[in-house]
């Protein structure tokens, strides 16, 4: 999770595949650019604020439990405050939006909308560089 400068006061961010599969001049593109939005750009950003371990909490995504851990280490923020950033349909966008965390899904183009209203997220990028403009938003 980390802090960001635009309409979200917190980015709860999935990094599993698709931020580590980029070479490291591109992650630290990436970084170099959510700095300019208010989040951190240090070669450990990735990691954010704060980090949650779902062994330590006992419940992995898209359990409310692994959230609610997440909200409980950010201080209780509104929900509505906190965005979920992530490349799962079924573990990032459906369990942030079943505790009401507005969501951006990070799929590939040829990927088709998911038809689901659990799994439609708020916003959808193609790429996590497209992230920064979008929290500038």
């Amino acid at each position: 999770m980390v802090r960001s400068g635009g309409q979200s006061a917190w980015v709860l961010l999935d990094l599993d595949g698709t931020v580590l599969d980029y070479d490291r001049a591109e992650q630290e593109a990436v970084l170099g650019t959510l700095a300019g939005v208010g989040l951190p750009a240090s070669p450990l950003a990735h990691l954010g604020e704060v980090l949650i371990i779902s062994d330590e909490v006992g419940a992995a995504k898209p359990a409310a439990a692994i959230f609610e851990a997440a909200l409980s280490a950010l201080g209780e923020p509104d929900p509505r405050a906190v965005t979920m950033v992530g490349d799962s349909l079924s573990a990032d966008i459906a369990g942030g939006r079943a505790v009401g965390l507005p969501t951006v899904w990070v799929a590939p183009s040829q990927q088709p909308d998911p038809t689901d209203p659990a799994l439609r997220p708020d916003r959808r990028i193609v790429a996590i560089g497209e992230l920064p403009g979008l929290l500038r938003a």
